[in-house]
């Protein structure tokens, strides 16, 4: 055999097992580092995808919001008025919040209440005399005046008592420059004389 050793049986085999072994072994030992961090590591975070959340609850809040805003508010009855002259049950019903609000001395939140009411009724004198009153108790004489005449002009009948308020009330407020607000009721204005 020219003089070479004869090795025993299956030892090429094993060499080659062990030589691919020992190849495994230094690829793995050093791939492994990078494998534990590709595993282990915490995916980048998405900053649009969080910046696009935040933003979508922000709308739904806001929706939230307006919603709850809009149950709150005065309805406006022009929509329900339709073609008809006059829409009692929509005026009725605004001059019932505006009442409220009235009675809690809540002025300014009664006045759009009473405004509905006068667009369903248009001709209400009754309405237009509570927005008067509204109005002078905020100390608005102007828009006062406006609607004491408004109510004033309503009704033909001379002796009606929405008309003899009205024209009470645009007597006190034009007399002399004095100005003497309405503030409790929704009676008959209060005056500041024997106080």
């Amino acid at each position: 055999m020219n003089g070479l050793l004869k090795l025993p049986q299956g030892w090429h085999a094993q060499g080659r097992n062990n030589r691919r072994r020992c190849r495994t072994a230094r690829l793995f030992a050093l791939a492994m580092p990078a494998l534990i961090a590709a595993g282990c590591s915490v995916p980048p975070v998405d900053e649009t995808a969080l910046y696009d959340q935040r933003q979508q609850a922000q709308m739904v809040q806001m929706l939230r919001s307006v919603q709850q805003m809009e149950a709150a508010a005065p309805t406006d009855y022009r929509a329900q008025a339709g073609n008809s002259v006059c829409n009692q049950q929509a005026s009725q019903e605004a001059l019932r919040q505006g009442n409220e609000s009235f009675a809690r001395a809540d002025y300014r939140s009664a006045i759009p209440y009473y405004e509905n009411a006068m667009m369903a009724c248009p001709r209400d004198g009754e309405t237009a005399l509570r927005l008067a009153r509204a109005f002078e108790a905020l100390k608005e004489k102007d828009q006062a005046i406006i609607y004491y005449e408004r109510a004033a002009a309503s009704t033909n009948d001379r002796n009606s008592p929405v008309r003899q308020a009205a024209l009470k009330a645009l007597d006190r407020l034009n007399k002399g420059g004095q100005y003497r607000p309405f503030t409790t009721g929704l009676g008959e204005p209060q005056t500041n004389s024997g106080r």
